[in-house]
């Protein structure tokens, strides 16, 4: 079907929403891209979409109950 899914309900999935917030709010106050890529498991750059709202956005998550 071509189709995706998407935040956790992906199978490759590597964090949670929970984690994402937690990136954006260490971010907000000050945290290094690397230093959250080292305590996370991620690339800096991934720690970067996340922050940015590249991904991982709250708005473009499916809802759950």
């Amino acid at each position: 079907n071509g189709e995706w899914e998407r935040g956790e309900n992906n199978p490759k999935a590597k964090i949670t929403p929970k984690i994402a917030q937690e990136i954006r709010n260490a971010r907000k106050i000050g945290r290094s891209l690397k230093e959250l890529a080292l305590v996370f498991g991620l690339s800096v750059a991934q720690i970067s979409s996340i922050a940015n709202g590249k991904c991982w956005n709250p708005e473009l998550l499916p809802k759950t109950p």
